[in-house]
């Protein structure tokens, strides 16, 4: 639990053999010699999933799992103190200086008169430990001090560093990343992407070329219009999409009008005019509300026709950042299931199963993925669990709709075959 008795992380123990296929096989292909001491099951709203503590040569070593077996993390068990300075924290929240512990609150106007609160976090990292991280700024503004304490309020770090010299690494961070800016030089383009491009543009400025995976793009103004403009182009030079980022401000009526009428308070990102290879043209709006959290930003997509009618609408969830990134793991473990059931049709164990019992995607059949990727695509696997119905063992799999609210219930046989479906309201 932490300080303030919020649920944290619960890890119950099981038997090795009820660990996953592919993370007992993980541990066999590179610990050979290890012996598995003591096996969890990890319960946690941020990195659910398995901890195991292998027995090497007489010393302990932990390894973190995710929920469908896959390695997270692994760290040597050592006496020593955690060095948090090299910890990469995985969630990082503004607070309140209420929320402090008091005996931090007595430190920081014992200790360091005359500073101020300029930032406070709470943050915790991927082994789930909780901290503090506290930003001062003394009354002249040129010394900043950053000090970590843990959740109950011990001081565990502190770093000065002076603000002038920050500006002058930050001046030539931004001097190096306008170097590396330069793209790539127009010779390096295929002649088919080139010759197209100034065939169709040509009074532009600020041209750069660029690579995107193994496509091309160039961004450049247009001078005429005055528009920030994007092209893209197959590795072999052939055209795919141009798209024109139009003014936020004026944007069409109607569209603005849909916009007030459903989205009140969003902000508009941007319009982009996007027309592509295959006869496509639409406007693309993004908006976002400024109650948003996120890191790294999720945006509603409203796709408008040229005559300004609404057609599709890409919606993001309304969940934080570290459900979002979890969905996001989700999805993809999802995606690669079926690649590594292509050569293995997991099979669990009936003298070991309870009715309840928590399944990971990879241990699933390949009927259930296969029909789950041939009839839902784009939705997102919640939880899948064994119930026993009349004496029968039955898997039941929660699904979600990736950026809408529908939820659904699938339940299959123990072979995999369909049986039901149930919309969940």
């Amino acid at each position: 639990m932490s300080y303030a008795g919020k649920w944290i992380r619960t890890e119950s123990k099981i038997n090795d053999t009820d660990l996953p296929r592919i993370t007992q096989e993980y541990i066999k292909k590179n610990y050979p010699d290890a012996i598995i001491k003591e096996a969890y099951m990890v319960q946690s709203d941020v990195l659910p999933g398995y901890k195991v503590i292998l027995s090497i040569n007489q010393k302990d070593e932990i390894l973190n799992f995710d929920k469908s077996g896959n390695i997270l993390t692994n760290t040597q068990s050592t006496n020593k103190k955690i060095n948090v300075d090299e910890q990469k924290y995985k969630q990082k929240i503004s607070i309140q200086t209420d929320y402090l512990p008091a005996n931090i609150r007595d430190n920081l106007s014992l200790s360091y008169r005359g500073f101020t609160v300029n930032k406070l976090f709470w943050a915790k990292d991927n082994l789930n430990n909780d901290y503090y991280i506290i930003e001062l700024v003394d009354e002249t503004g040129s010394i900043i001090v950053e000090l970590e304490y843990d959740f109950l309020g011990n001081h565990i770090s502190q770093t000065i560093k002076n603000i002038e010299i920050e500006k002058q690494e930050i001046k030539d961070k931004k001097d190096k990343k306008t170097k590396l800016d330069l793209g790539i030089p127009e010779t390096a383009v295929p002649k088919a992407a080139v010759d197209y491009f100034k065939k169709k543009e040509r009074r532009v400025d600020e041209v750069k070329w660029d690579t995107l995976k193994n496509n091309y793009i160039v961004t450049y103004l247009n001078t005429v219009r005055g528009y920030r403009c994007f092209m893209e182009f197959d590795e072999k030079g052939t055209w795919l999409q141009t798209t024109i980022y139009l003014d936020t401000k004026n944007l069409n009526p109607m569209m603005s009008r849909y916009i007030n009428d459903n989205y009140p308070g969003y902000i508009i990102q941007s319009v982009e005019n996007v027309a592509t290879n295959t006869k496509q043209k639409y406007l693309l709006v993004k908006i976002y509300s400024p109650d948003w959290i996120n890191d790294p930003m999720v945006y509603h997509q409203l796709y408008f026709s040229l005559s300004y009618r609404l057609e599709r609408e890409v919606l993001a969830d309304a969940v934080n950042r570290y459900d979002f990134l979890e969905l996001q793991k989700k999805a993809a473990s999802l995606a690669n299931t079926q690649k590594y059931l292509e050569k293995v049709d997991n099979i669990i164990d009936e003298t070991k199963m309870y009715s309840g019992q928590a399944v990971s995607p990879k241990s699933l059949p390949s009927g259930i993925i296969k029909y789950i990727n041939d009839n839902y695509a784009g939705w997102l696997l919640k939880e899948s669990m064994i119930i026993e119905e009349n004496g029968q063992y039955l898997y039941n799999i929660y699904l979600k709709k990736e950026g809408w609210p529908d939820r659904v219930k699938l339940t299959f046989d123990f072979k995999g075959n369909f049986v039901n479906q149930e919309k969940i309201k």
